[in-house]
């Protein structure tokens, strides 16, 4: 039930980005700046391509890549080959990976080798245009798609299972 309730508010939360996506990513942009501006004893940070910050404690977590992301974490997740990737967060505790241009046909597709690669603790919510899985692995893995049938747009979340 916890996880159903979960599914649904983090859809709403989606759904309500949906339309200020650019004023939500611009503020956030905004924010991430004017923090390392404002103490840049928080974090190196290389920018090219993509931003790239180095903590304190020498962990790393990347923003902003349209390459499938190459940490450990990810390596159990099956790379989506269908649609354009737009954007991702990645280092070795998260990565989310963001698409556009993803096909219905190939996102059903995507979602039944995650069943099949996590299917342990696993859920799925149909709604409308929405389609939601979520699943973790024998690793210690977890996953979560959520695609968007309308905009043909997914992400993809992954993370270490916590107990």
């Amino acid at each position: 039930m916890k996880k159903i309730v979960l599914v649904v508010v983090f859809a709403a939360f989606i759904i309500s980005l949906a339309g200020c996506k650019k004023n939500v990513e611009e503020e956030a942009s905004e924010s991430i700046a004017e923090s390392f501006v404002e103490n840049p004893e928080i974090a190196d940070m290389d920018i090219g391509g993509t931003v790239v910050v180095k903590n304190e404690d020498g962990s790393e977590v990347s923003y902003g890549s349209t390459q499938w992301p190459t940490s450990d974490l990810v390596k159990d997740v099956p790379v989506c080959k269908s649609g354009l990737i737009t954007g991702t967060v990645d280092s070795e505790e998260y990565s989310t990976i963001y698409m556009e241009e993803v096909k219905e046909k190939d996102a059903l597709e995507y979602l039944e080798e995650l069943r099949r690669k996590f299917p342990d603790n696993s859920y799925e919510v149909n709604a409308d245009d929405i389609i939601s899985y979520g699943g973790e692995n024998s690793n210690g893995i977890a996953v979560v798609i959520y695609y968007d049938i309308a905009s043909e747009s997914i992400s993809i979340s992954v993370s270490k299972v916590t107990e």
